[in-house]
């Protein structure tokens, strides 16, 4: 406090602090002097106070004898006034704060130069002003329950009620309804004294449609306050000081990473809280595969019914909201990409190394190249095999322990029965062994004489084999093949 100016008391704490009279002080209140400053005034034109109504002769000597004491500061507290717009502005919010929250005049001087020097501690003042508006109970809660201090151990309701003597539930429902009861208390007083801002001195990352506050700002504002706060408690504070421009859309109990306050006219257009929560809804489910979604047809589903306005602007601020929250950013399409959030699985591996790759690729490539890469610590070949086999995209090749993507069109499947049966369906006359063996080494590293044994060993009766190396399929009628070929007998 400025110690060369004395104390303009509001006329109720000089009831008190003198012991006025109720009388003296309604008639004080009455007349337009709810302050020291008025009052002497007053007293040093008229030099009584007889001329007012209801003031008999014993009002007004106590009125006089009150006057007489304080006269003194009357020079003092007019040059004040006289010094300039922004004391006696500082006045106004003085008897504002005494008459809203019983803040006596000593407690609001000691932010009186603060405030002419432009850089007024809203924060440390609304503390003050929580702190005389609750009772010791409330504010408790208040200091203990929200998150809003970093030095401040949080308490369960059952902590709380064991310590004040009520309730858990009752305990409960005091803190359902503090802060909107605080807000609503504050936002009136905040309409009055809208002119603080100009005496602020906070660097905000303020933005077209929003002001984000996020752990810089919070250690900024901690600075220069003096505080040891959080970003969830500014944003609070925030939100009553600007409440007219601003909506804040996070939930008091949320841990977040940042805390926004959005512009009243997209807040009113669309449901930022709906928004968010089905983002992090999304974040927190089970994915196993990551997807896209259309970002601005996403955005339209969170419109409020009938609104449809500031698209672009919405989108912008989500936009930023996405990545700063859950590190999502739109590509080129204007699409986000959910990402997988659950384990990679051994299959899963595999199906990367192939389509890496590119190729088939035989389980003892597969193991070694698991191991190089440390996938997986102590694989055992036989864990590998049936890890492949569980997958539902890959396929095997033959027996050979051979692998491939069943997505791969240009890769045969199958066993090299399996082939030849493929290439003898395809072809209306049994085929030579050789024709068969060059078509079956497009897939498979082989020779006529393994191609033969193999089809002579079928169980199946699959085949039929002639004289010449000729092969088709028991299935088929080659009747007309064998009467243009009769020097080609059946085996």
């Amino acid at each position: 406090m400025n110690q060369s100016i004395p104390v303009n008391y509001h006329i109720n704490e000089l009831h008190l602090k003198e012991k006025l009279s109720e009388r003296a002080k309604n008639i004080c209140l009455d007349n337009d002097m709810n302050n020291l400053y008025k009052f002497l005034t007053f007293y040093k034109e008229y030099g009584s106070f007889l001329s007012l109504r209801n003031c008999g002769e014993k009002t007004n000597s106590e009125l006089i004898a009150l006057a007489e004491k304080y006269i003194d500061d009357y020079d003092s507290l007019q040059d004040m006034f006289i010094a300039g717009e922004q004391h006696r502005t500082f006045e106004e919010c003085k008897m504002l704060c005494f008459e809203f929250f019983k803040l006596s005049s000593a407690q609001a001087e000691s932010f009186r130069n603060a405030f002419l020097e432009d850089r007024f501690p809203f924060f440390q003042f609304l503390l003050l002003v929580i702190k005389n508006l609750l009772k010791e109970r409330e504010y408790f809660i208040f200091e203990h329950n929200f998150g809003f201090f970093e030095d401040k151990k949080k308490h369960t309701l059952q902590a709380i009620g064991n310590k004040f003597g009520i309730t858990r539930e009752r305990a409960r429902q005091i803190v359902m309804v503090l802060l909107p009861q605080i807000k609503d208390f504050l936002m009136p007083f905040a309409d009055k004294l809208n002119f603080i801002e100009n005496h602020l001195q906070y660097e905000l990352k303020r933005y077209k449609d929003y002001i984000r506050i996020d752990n810089l700002t919070k250690d900024h504002l901690n600075e220069i306050e003096e505080l040891n706060c959080t970003s969830r408690f500014y944003c609070f504070g925030f939100s009553i000081l600007y409440h007219n421009n601003y909506s804040f859309f996070q939930e008091a109990f949320e841990p977040y990473k940042n805390y926004y306050l959005i512009h009243r006219k997209l807040f009113e257009q669309f449901n930022f809280a709906k928004f968010y929560n089905d983002l992090k809804l999304k974040m927190n489910t089970m994915v196993r595969k990551s997807y896209n979604i259309d970002f601005r047809h996403y955005i339209r589903t969170f419109y409020r019914p009938g609104k449809f306005s500031y698209f672009e602007r919405i989108v912008e601020v989500c936009k930023q909201i996405a990545l700063n929250e859950f590190d999502l950013r739109c590509n080129i399409n204007d699409e986000i990409i959910i990402p997988r959030n659950t384990k990679i699985r051994l299959h899963e591996h595999v199906e990367y190394i192939l389509a890496e790759t590119g190729r088939p690729m035989h389980l003892n490539e597969i193991y070694n190249l698991i191991r190089k890469r440390k996938i997986r610590e102590n694989i055992i070949l036989e864990s590998l095999r049936s890890a492949i086999i569980s997958s539902p995209e890959i396929a095997t090749i033959g027996k050979s322990s051979t692998y491939a993507l069943k997505s791969w069109h240009h890769v045969k499947l199958g066993t090299i029965k399996q082939l030849v049966i493929e290439y003898l369906e395809e072809n209306k006359n049994p085929m030579h062994i050789a024709m068969i063996t060059k078509h079956i080494n497009q897939y498979r590293r082989t020779n006529e004489k393994n191609i033969y044994s193999n089809l002579k060993l079928d169980q199946h009766g699959n085949f039929v084999f002639y004289k010449g190396g000729y092969i088709g399929l028991s299935s088929k009628d080659y009747t007309a093949f064998e009467q243009t070929n009769v020097q080609l007998k059946l085996l």
